[in-house]
């Protein structure tokens, strides 16, 4: 199995692991159609560098449900004196939703550092943005937690001491999250039991959370 271009004085090995896809899904109403996944790309194990563009998109058959501008993505995994860094984006300009949800640009960013001794990297959002973003005609402010993954039980090497989904700080962030979700009435029902601030790890242990504070 391929390594990385040059190894530390650890002699440890990593494998990188890192995909994006800028947009994909299905519609169920008013048509029943799936959208394949869109500039979609994985890294390779040994790291490097990789990017996806695709051009204009509209929905085929019912261009008025969903149509962008352009789609695009990058990957990239190297070693630096910190540790193995990868970086992962993901962005879409003009997008448009039914005509109701419109935004100028969707970028997501995820920014991760594994430690050269130790198992648990740190995890940041910095760099994913919105802009431009309106919902029936009316402009939304979007405020984003690009930190939700900042620890504060840190080792002597300034890497986390435990994993981000066993950390407290992140798990009650998570909580407060779900709870504002719940309280919204007349919330749709299956959002409750997807959502519930009693149980946030899932059966492997993850936990599902949003850059987005509401």
């Amino acid at each position: 199995m391929p390594s990385t271009p040059s190894t530390p004085s650890t002699n440890r090995v990593h494998y990188y692991h890192a995909d994006a896809c800028a947009y994909g899904g299905f519609f169920q109403t008013p048509v029943n159609q799936i959208i394949a996944p869109q500039a979609s790309l994985s890294l390779g194990m040994s790291g490097g560098y990789g990017s996806g563009n695709a051009g204009e998109f509209q929905l085929p058959g019912a261009p008025n449900l969903l149509s962008y501008d352009s789609a695009s993505a990058t990957v990239s995994g190297r070693l630096q004196s910190e540790g193995w860094v990868t970086l992962v984006t993901a962005t879409l300009e003009n997008l448009n939703v039914m005509g109701m949800v419109m935004a100028e640009s969707l970028s997501a960013q995820v920014l991760t550092v594994h430690p050269l001794k130790g198992d648990n990297p740190t995890v940041s959002f910095a760099g994913a943005a919105i802009t431009g973003l309106s919902v029936a005609g009316i402009p939304v402010q979007v405020t984003l937690d690009l930190n939700i993954c900042a620890q504060t039980n840190m080792n002597s090497d300034g890497f986390p001491a435990e994993s981000c989904a066993s950390d407290e700080g992140f798990l009650e962030r998570v909580a407060a999250q779900y709870q504002s979700m719940i309280d919204v009435p007349s919330v749709p029902s299956w959002i409750p039991g997807r959502y519930n601030p009693e149980n946030l790890q899932g059966d492997d242990g993850s936990v599902e959370a949003s850059c987005a504070r509401w």
